[in-house]
């Protein structure tokens, strides 16, 4: 390695054998080091932030995957480190825009739309939440009908936080109608019945 230090790759390849030997702190300097000289390899930029993120430097992760997605705007998996790591430093905002470029791509993904729904519900945008969870169940009442209760649990719960209490009443019926057994729908039932006649 001492015998050409000019040339970039050089640096590309101790950082991958750094990474490799467990040596996770020299290999971001290696990584750092080459990206300097070669910006415009994503494949790399997208490995050094892999790295960063087992050594959980978020703030750095999505300043390199942003890099990454400058190149590759439509990349599944660059797009989902980036929804990962914006929920975990709770950039709720930045994770909803990659979700909804998620779902640009992958229309019929129920999981998706069931994110979304969550990430909706965390930021207390309960109506869009609540149209959000409406897709999911279009996707989920063709494609996984079991799906279904935990659906009607859900919207139960969005409706109730709208202060719909009857039409989360008539959710939550559904969804132990549909599943007697299911114990979040039960329990949510009973919490509904007391703060309705409370």
């Amino acid at each position: 390695l001492q015998l050409v230090p000019d040339l970039p790759e050089i640096w590309l390849y101790r950082a991958q054998a750094l990474e490799g030997q467990g040596k996770l702190s020299e290999a971001v300097a290696a990584y750092a080091r080459y990206l300097a000289e070669s910006p415009q390899d994503s494949e790399a930029r997208l490995a050094y932030a892999k790295l960063l993120q087992q050594l959980r430097r978020p703030s750095e992760v999505l300043k390199e995957l942003r890099l990454v997605l400058q190149q590759r705007p439509n990349q599944r998996e660059v797009l989902e480190l980036v929804l990962q790591t914006a929920r975990q430093t709770r950039q709720y905002h930045l994770a909803l825009e990659v979700i909804e470029r998620l779902i640009s791509l992958d229309p019929a993904n129920a999981q998706l739309w069931l994110q979304k729904n969550l990430l909706l519900d965390l930021m207390y945008r309960d109506k869009e939440a609540l149209a959000a969870l409406d897709e999911y169940e279009k996707l989920i009442r063709k494609n996984a009908p079991r799906l279904l209760p935990s659906y009607y649990a859900r919207r139960a719960n969005a409706y109730r936080k709208l202060g719909r209490l009857e039409e989360a009443l008539q959710s939550l019926n559904t969804a132990l109608d549909m599943s007697p057994s299911y114990g979040y729908a039960s329990v949510s039932y009973t919490h509904l019945r007391a703060h309705e006649t409370g």
